[in-house]
């Protein structure tokens, strides 16, 4: 596994879980949503945007976080990654998540952040949260199905060591299957 797509609802555990298998697999992590907001919380130009991850997603190695999949580009995420691994996490699991975020990173960016855009949350970040299974999750379906992405979905947040073993022996049954010519 060389190229991996993590997305999920806000406070599913995306960044950790690419911060994790990123340290484990040896590959560089990019969390969009620094790419994405701009100081201050400032939406960035679309086209700069688009340009800067699909440079990250024409790269031979990197685990991407994050959703944003309402671009063309998108496809070519889908398209690239080895595999995409989605949770799918309780909306209360991810609210409290996210609340508890605040209290933790509360007047400081969080590592995973833009510069510039202290944590915090309003009615329209929770009411995304709280709409995400219903209006954002059949859309990641929808093109994880179109690329015919392998998936892997997540219903509870994943034991590190044994899903880099099952990310291992997914990738060599991929290198040895008879459909990959170059095995």
């Amino acid at each position: 596994m060389k190229r991996i797509v993590i997305m999920g609802c806000s406070g599913s555990g995306k960044s950790t879980l690419a911060r994790a298998l990123g340290e484990a697999l040896d590959l560089p992590v990019h969390h969009l949503d620094a790419y994405h907001w701009q100081p201050g919380w400032k939406e960035p130009d679309f086209e700069v945007f688009a340009a800067q991850t699909r440079e990250l997603m024409l790269g031979d190695q990197w685990i991407i976080d994050g959703g944003y999949a309402g671009h063309d580009d998108d496809e070519l995420r889908f398209k690239r990654a080895d595999i995409a691994i989605l949770f799918q996490q309780s909306v209360w699991l991810c609210l409290w998540r996210v609340i508890r975020r605040v209290f933790q990173y509360y007047g400081r960016t969080r590592p995973d952040m833009g510069p510039g855009c202290p944590e915090k949350v309003d009615l329209e970040f929770l009411l995304f949260i709280w709409n995400y299974r219903k209006k954002s999750w059949p859309k990641i379906l929808d093109r994880v199905a179109r690329n015919k992405t392998p998936v892997l979905i997540l219903k509870q947040d994943p034991n590190i060591p044994d899903l880099v073993k099952e990310l291992r022996r997914l990738s060599v049954s991929a290198q040895t299957s008879p459909a990959n010519p170059s095995a």
